[in-house]
């Protein structure tokens, strides 16, 4: 089973999102893909997060153009949704730092008529 963390992302700080891959990185089971959407930042943020994501082999990066606009999560979500190739999607946010059997986890409770929302603890 496949399953596939999107991020989408604007104007973030590249020590975050390293955190974040690198916590993926350590997975007991890499059962997984990231995609990496980043809908528009200016290019400082842009050019330092690409070059983390590209340190990750899981991990594709995608610059989605919208200088001008307002930040559009949705939009940038839609797109990652539908680039996906697992059977699964996981919609995760930069800051999150994924315990080391959460994707054993997510295989373990994925079905196909449940939907799960996770509550982040400090």
């Amino acid at each position: 089973m496949l399953i596939s963390i999107v991020y989408a992302f604007r104007n973030r700080d590249s020590n975050r999102v390293k955190a974040s891959l690198f916590s993926l990185s350590e997975q007991s089971q890499q059962n997984f893909e990231v995609l990496f959407l980043d809908y528009g930042s200016e290019e400082s943020y842009s050019l330092s997060v690409k070059e983390v994501v590209e340190q990750f082999p899981f991990t594709s990066y995608h610059y989605i153009a919208h200088q001008g606009l307002l930040w559009n999560k949705s939009k940038a979500l839609n797109y990652g949704i539908k680039q996906a190739k697992g059977e699964y999607v996981f919609i995760a946010d930069v800051d999150i730092v994924f315990h080391p059997d959460t994707t054993k986890m997510f295989e373990l409770i994925c079905k196909p008529d449940i939907e799960y929302l996770f509550q982040h603890h400090s």
